[in-house]
């Protein structure tokens, strides 16, 4: 019992949210979200434990520039000091997309496969600005390490910065506006990019 002889407000465990409705005839809460449904034994504090899960990894992509799925995923669940089952997480994370408070940023791999980038949206400006600077970094150049792009990006090579640079090299090939050479070389997509490959394998 909490001082003052209060009881406090009964918080819904996050793994106890179910993505499966519970047998007929129980009394439960409903949210859906997107084609994901999701239910609890009560509805306030179902809607009391969807808010917290998506506070967490609005407040988690509003501390990074970018986050692949797997460490927000990770880090949201840290956040919540719970874990979380990944449909009820993944649910969550498309409201937010929905709702326009959490971007996607499409990055294309070096196999030719999409990988999903998250970032919050107060940080739009910043990945724009990033992303123009690494493109006209690229026109005047027939390539680039990411080594490269990392130092003029991120001068002081903070920790974390030279993935995220590479993915934002990776979402300018995704758009066409570079190719990539190797595994950490990005090219401009211009004839130039022959010379610079035939130099390379000398």
């Amino acid at each position: 019992m909490s001082q003052g002889g209060k009881h406090r407000p009964f918080r819904l465990p996050l793994i106890d949210i179910a993505t499966r409705q519970p047998s007929t005839g129980a009394e439960y809460g409903a949210v859906i979200l997107g084609g994901t449904a999701l239910y609890g034994p009560d509805q306030d504090q179902l809607n009391e434990a969807v808010e917290r899960i998506q506070n967490a990894i609005e407040g988690t992509l509003t501390n990074h520039l970018l986050m692949a799925r797997n460490h927000l995923e990770k880090l949201v669940r840290q956040s919540l000091g719970e874990n979380v089952n990944d449909r009820v997480l993944g649910a969550v994370l498309g409201r937010s997309l929905r709702l326009g408070a959490v971007c996607v940023l499409p990055c294309l791999t070096v196999n030719g496969r999409v990988m999903r980038m998250y970032f919050h949206k107060n940080n739009r400006l910043m990945v724009k600005t990033k992303l123009a600077s690494l493109g006209s970094c690229l026109s005047g150049k027939t390539a680039m390490s990411v080594d490269n792009a990392q130092f003029e990006c991120f001068p002081q090579r903070e920790w974390g910065t030279r993935f995220v640079v590479k993915q934002l090299l990776a979402h300018l090939a995704y758009e066409g506006r570079a190719v990539f050479l190797d595994e950490d070389l990005f090219g401009s997509p211009l004839s130039s990019i022959e010379h610079a490959l035939s130099t390379r394998r000398k």
